[in-house]
């Protein structure tokens, strides 16, 4: 007990000057990172350019078939921090098509806007995923959209950001898409 007492009271300052200098290092990577960084931006607006995949389309012949909508739109994102963000989302199907929902009914969907809001986490260096939910608006019949995704930002100069994603969108009672989507934005 006393060999251990007197060891631990000898490491003591050895323990006490190693953590002040993991403290010092710590802090010359964090202020070396917001040098070469610059200002840390909360906002960001993208355009986005899409195309959905539907599984489950269905053509006036009756035949089953999927096929690829193209979707545009934009995105205003707000990060809380590094780690944290959420966005606004809202797109627009370029395309009429039918699917057969879940409840067997055909739904015939005509250019349908979406406006969704997700809350986003960047699990590794500019990787993030996120989840939400929102509303899909059309002619014939409007539905609820829970959305998950992720996304793989890449940083360039002056502030532009290009974000590849893909997306799941499950659309109560209807049907779900799989979208690759390609963001262009600003941070400011």
């Amino acid at each position: 007990m006393k060999k251990t007492l007197l060891l631990i009271v000898l490491a003591f300052p050895f323990l006490i000057n190693a953590q002040e200098e993991h403290n010092e290092h710590n802090e010359h990577v964090v202020n070396t990172e917001h040098a070469e960084h610059g200002e840390f931006k909360h906002w960001q607006i993208s355009a986005t350019m899409s195309q959905s995949y539907i599984p489950s389309l269905h053509t006036e012949e009756g035949e089953t078939s999927a096929q690829f909508i193209p979707t545009n739109g934009i995105e205003v994102m707000y990060a809380f921090n590094h780690k944290f963000f959420a966005k606004w989302i809202n797109e627009i199907e370029f395309q009429n098509y039918t699917v057969k929902g879940r409840d067997g009914e055909h739904r015939v969907r005509e250019n349908a806007l979406l406006t969704a809001l997700v809350l986003g986490y960047e699990v590794y260096d500019h990787l993030g995923v996120f989840a939400g939910v929102g509303y899909e608006f059309e002619k014939n019949e409007d539905l609820w959209v829970t959305r998950i995704g992720t996304e793989y930002a890449f940083l360039l100069p002056r502030d532009w950001v290009i974000a590849p994603a893909l997306v799941f969108d499950y659309k109560k009672e209807s049907h779900t898409a799989y979208t690759f989507s390609l963001s262009v934005g600003k941070k400011f």
